[in-house]
């Protein structure tokens, strides 16, 4: 009953889908017990029928952020079903053309460890940005990185 969704540029790699990294088994189980109010499933035996059930999904969100682009197709395809053929096969674009990029962009990594290259590269991955957000233009607009 929670809204969730799949790793964006990783979702050719993975199955896993992500629930908001608000939730938790604690809250999940709360939002259960109140809508099932009958059952006799205690909170010690939750966490075990909700990782059987949903091995596929996870709270934490996948370190990559969705392009203004995916975004926009994505509502768009959802809130228009006349041309949602026509969204779908522009999304499938975009996606072909992001993974493109990214092969590029792991080919400069790549030569970037040949001896003698002119090519840098960088793992930020450690940096933190405050707000966390996905979208990439709030992402780029960030006022604090730690």
């Amino acid at each position: 009953m929670f809204p969730h969704g799949i790793s964006h540029y990783t979702r050719n790699r993975s199955s896993k889908e992500y629930l908001s990294p608000d939730l938790n088994i604690n809250r999940l189980y709360r939002a259960f017990s109140g809508t099932f109010l009958d059952t006799n499933i205690s909170y010690r035996f939750y966490p075990q029928v909700f990782k059987k059930r949903f091995p596929n999904l996870s709270f934490k969100q996948p370190r990559t952020d969705t392009s203004f682009t995916c975004d926009l197709l994505s509502a768009q395809i959802k809130g228009n079903p006349e041309n949602r053929q026509d969204l779908v096969n522009r999304l499938a674009l975009h996606h072909r053309t992001a993974e493109k990029a990214i092969k590029m962009m792991q080919q400069d990594h790549k030569n970037s460890q040949l001896p003698g290259s002119s090519i840098c590269s960088m793992d930020l991955q450690q940096v933190l940005f405050l707000p966390t957000l996905t979208h990439s233009r709030m992402f780029y607009l960030r006022q604090l990185s730690n």
